[in-house]
């Protein structure tokens, strides 16, 4: 019982460090989505048309989509350890990410059409995966080499 007991706690203790360390990534990545999207919003002239508060909302989204995807990657880090487990975190994590993108794009998800619910579920459901998946080979190999 105490040994199950401990084998919990460690693994509780490895949940939240995973969930933080998937928070730390997503911040980072949001942050360099931003400025991306800032750098292009700025060279298509968008920068013009758009208030502060559509800007700031732009931005507001890659970071809770960041931290949404983050907390969900780091959650589900235990799954990484076999492709289909991967595959589906990557397809849990691009919902998030693609909401935001979505509603960046089309507006709030409850005023899309018919196209931007298929390039939604496209997103989530084909790239997502092929996303994570090529992610996971990249760090295989780069563990191998330095290995």
């Amino acid at each position: 019982m105490e040994g199950s007991l401990t084998r919990t706690r460690q693994n509780s203790g490895q949940l939240q460090q995973n969930a933080r360390d998937g928070l730390r990534m997503g911040l980072w990545m949001a942050a360099i989505y931003s400025v991306v999207a800032t750098a292009i919003m700025l060279g298509a002239g968008l920068a013009t048309k758009l208030t502060l508060w559509e800007y700031l909302g732009v931005v507001a989204a890659y970071f809770v989509s960041g931290l949404a995807g983050g907390a969900t990657a780091g959650a589900l880090k235990p799954l990484s350890g076999s492709w289909t487990g991967t595959a589906l975190t990557g397809v849990a994590v691009g919902a998030s990410v693609f909401l935001a993108m979505g509603t960046t794009m089309f507006g709030l998800p409850w005023r899309w059409g018919v196209d931007a619910w298929r390039a939604y579920g496209l997103s989530v459901l084909v790239v997502s995966p092929i996303a994570a998946l090529y992610y996971r080979h990249r760090m295989d190999k780069t563990f191998t080499r330095m290995g």
